[in-house]
């Protein structure tokens, strides 16, 4: 399966890694609440890792499927591979998203869910995307809002008077 730079640009739909939201279509990176482009190339090699649904891609199937097995493509993947694990906030030293496996190839360690099997290069994993703050904090507001109207059309509480009535007097000191 060729997975070109162009097949990454034909797939609208997002997907997540982690906490990281990914948008083909634009190939944007969304994390912490702001919003990278990253180069075609590297949403592919994303794209060929997360379809691989958890399993070791090798370094020539990427290198093939990515590049074209063009010249010079083997130290462009490391690289490549280092720039999407940038992006994504991999942390040098710890576990990292996109895992390497020795003398094997890649695998993306923490995806949301198994994507299903690849019957060209346009088909993607779908998962839906989490609300976004904005539209969190907007619905707050209008749940708020509509139990404060609730509230106003309510008729108004009975008051009700009491009475106390002491069978002994207060004594006074």
């Amino acid at each position: 399966m060729n997975y070109s730079t162009h097949s990454a640009n034909t797939i609208e739909e997002s997907f997540e890694v982690g906490e990281v939201m990914f948008q083909p279509s634009s190939n944007t990176i969304f994390r912490n609440g702001s919003s990278q482009r990253i180069e075609p190339r590297l949403m592919t090699l994303l794209l060929r890792l997360y379809q691989a649904a958890g399993e070791v891609v090798s370094r020539d199937e990427l290198i093939s499927d990515v590049w074209g097995g063009q010249p010079g493509s083997d130290e462009a993947l490391t690289q490549a591979v280092s720039r999407l694990r940038r992006e994504m906030g991999d942390v040098p030293g710890q576990a990292n998203m996109i895992e390497t496996i020795p003398k094997r190839g890649y695998r993306l360690r923490q995806p949301n869910s198994a994507a299903p099997a690849v019957a060209d290069d346009r088909t993607v994993p779908s998962i839906r995307s989490p609300l976004s703050q904005n539209q969190l904090l907007w619905l707050a507001v209008l749940l708020l809002l509509g139990l404060y109207l609730h509230s106003m059309s309510s008729p108004p509480m009975e008051k009700h008077e009491i009475e106390i009535i002491l069978d002994e007097p207060p004594t006074s000191p």
